[in-house]
């Protein structure tokens, strides 16, 4: 495997948060209790009666059509519809948001509450040269933490 894609996937370095999750609604912040490894991890909240609660990475990841690619990253929620979707940015700059659009969304947790990992291996299609991370928590109200995400290519 290639090293990880993701620039501060684990939520530590303070100076690099900003530019690269963003806050942008009291839906998201960093939490420092509760991490799974680390100091902080990102925490995504979702209200009643809100239908979802997402936030981009804020940097385009440089991906290789044809070639496969494995996410995995930490979650803890009792929300089972918790997840990070993978968004695909096509050559032209289009980002295919939703997955009828060809977005996918990897298994969702199991909602225990606990800690658990989820890896998702996936390939990239030709014409595509980027990916967007985008974690959420959709349909129920509640809140996820996810830590220590990873991307990289597969050999």
């Amino acid at each position: 495997m290639s090293k990880n894609l993701v620039e501060n996937g684990d939520f530590e370095n303070f100076a690099v948060e900003h530019p690269t999750w963003g806050l942008e609604s009291e839906k998201q912040k960093f939490e420092t209790e509760g991490v799974h490894g680390g100091k902080r991890c990102f925490k995504m909240s979702l209200k009643q009666g809100e239908s979802y609660a997402s936030r981009d990475y804020k940097k385009e990841i440089p991906v290789i059509g044809g070639k496969s690619y494995e996410l995995t990253y930490w979650i803890k929620s009792k929300v089972r519809s918790s997840f990070i979707r993978v968004k695909f940015v096509t050559q032209d700059g289009r980002t295919l948001n939703k997955p009828e659009e060809g977005a996918t969304d990897p298994s969702l947790c199991k909602g225990t509450g606990e800690w658990e990992k989820i890896v998702y291996r996936f390939l990239v299609s030709e014409g595509m040269k980027a990916v967007v991370l985008s974690p959420r928590v959709v349909t129920t109200p509640g809140e996820a933490l996810f830590d220590d995400i990873v991307l990289q290519g597969v050999d």
